[in-house]
């Protein structure tokens, strides 16, 4: 995972009617490609090319990733993630690869059942999707980590998920379709 360290002033902003943090004087090593894992003000985050950062702090998120279905072509991610501190599904779910972002999904399923087992009234979906094309995967040697993302008025918080070893057994032997993950 590659960590950078950040001296910066956050400063907020209104862009298009919602807020979004926006970093100033950041120092880095070379320009922000995509998502990075950084510290900000002594805290892990993870910080976009737009500016946005969030910290990670995983006792805000619950959450699983899995079923995980494999397909010819393609490696379909599921699972649910909610930030409890806030009673709020998570807006965005992040699949990484030794820190290197490989795919991204949006809760747009309902899960029900996440709401009774959680006992809390949720707004918004939870379930999400991440689809990965099966080449992308089969080419990865790197532990795979999975992290909700949350943004509520300008302020973002991130939580890495479980992943069970069933699911992370079958992202991590492919693209042997003979692997045994029981």
């Amino acid at each position: 995972m590659r960590m950078h360290t950040m001296s910066l002033r956050v400063v907020a902003v209104l862009a298009m009617a919602a807020s979004v943090l926006v970093l100033a004087g950041c120092e880095r090593a070379g320009p922000l490609t995509g998502p990075e894992f950084a510290e900000v003000e002594g805290r892990e985050a993870i910080v976009f090319d737009s500016g946005e950062v969030f910290i990670i702090d995983g006792d805000r998120f619950r959450g699983v990733v899995g079923p995980v279905t494999v397909l010819e072509s393609t490696v379909h991610v599921r699972g649910w993630a909610v930030n409890v501190a806030a009673r709020e599904g998570a807006t965005e779910v992040l699949l990484f690869s030794g820190g290197e972002l490989i795919g991204r999904g949006v809760p747009d399923v309902e899960r029900e059942s996440v709401h009774r087992h959680l006992d809390m009234e949720l707004t918004h979906p939870v379930g999400f999707r991440i689809v990965v094309s099966r080449e992308v995967m089969a080419g990865l040697d790197q532990p795979l980590e999975v992290y909700a993302l949350h943004d509520r008025a300008g302020e973002g918080f991130a939580g890495k998920l479980r992943m069970p070893e069933r699911s992370r057994c079958l992202l991590e032997k492919l693209p042997d379709d003979s692997a045994e993950c029981d």
